[in-house]
């Protein structure tokens, strides 16, 4: 009978290397490996809440944009008053005005003379009709006085709301374009929901037996896809540790 022991430079060893068996996979009552559930299991729940990231992200994107319009069309509207192009036109209206009024009040002075040296009702109704035009005229370069005296005092707190709206503007442009990514990444993440179903169906089915190259095939494929499409924020090996 041989020896489960043989000497060897005065000492005995064991006569075959002792090989440690490696650990059977703990399996399901439907002879699934309990592991695969589990890892399934989890990369499921890791995509779970794809449904509402998605309509959050649907819900929040359009409300970012508009109000990303709305600070951009107020920076447009007042891009003027931050040159010198508002001062001048503000001084030409002024001047304009001025020199409407001064006409007016000629032709008033006129249209008096001639309506003491004539008894017309027509000229009468003139004269009524130009007042009424200059009083008008008065009040607008009034207003173009008023408005060319504040010009210094608007252009510096348009400036100072320009910043403030240029930040906002900066802020809501990062938030659009993480929205954006989110939506993208939800589509990518949705895809992955579909395959991970699929491969958990396949285990829990006990069709577990199919090939692991197979399984590793559509694992692969499914990482290189999410990472083409922005990868996975949890985990972009978590396809691959699933085997």
């Amino acid at each position: 009978m041989l020896s489960d022991y043989v000497e060897v430079d005065g000492e005995e060893v064991p006569s075959q290397p002792s090989v440690e068996l490696a650990k059977e996979p703990e399996l399901s009552e439907n002879g699934v490996d309990q592991e695969q559930i589990t890892c399934a299991t989890y990369c499921y729940h890791t995509y779970s809440d794809i449904k509402q990231r998605f309509a959050s992200a649907r819900s929040q994107l359009p409300l970012i944009s508009a109000r990303l319009k709305e600070k951009t069309e107020y920076l447009e509207s007042t891009r003027d008053f931050m040159n010198d192009d508002a001062h001048i036109k503000a001084k030409k209206q002024l001047h304009d005005l001025t020199t409407a009024v001064d006409k007016k009040n000629n032709l008033i002075h006129g249209l008096r003379i001639l309506l003491r040296t004539f008894d017309a009702t027509d000229v009468e109704q003139i004269l009524i009709n130009h007042e009424a035009e200059l009083k008008k005229l008065e009040v607008d370069q009034a207003a173009a006085k008023a408005g060319l005296a504040a010009l210094p005092k608007n252009a510096a707190e348009i400036r100072d709301s320009r910043a403030k709206v240029k930040m906002e503007v900066d802020e809501l442009e990062a938030q659009e374009r993480a929205w954006r990514k989110e939506l993208q990444q939800c589509g990518a993440e949705e895809k992955a929901l579909q395959v991970w179903e699929k491969v958990h169906s396949l285990c829990l089915c006990g069709l577990s037996k199919m090939k692991e190259k197979d399984l590793q095939v559509i694992l692969l494929n499914l990482d290189t896809a999410l990472h083409e499409q922005g990868g996975n924020s949890h985990d972009n090996n978590a396809g691959v540790r699933f085997l």
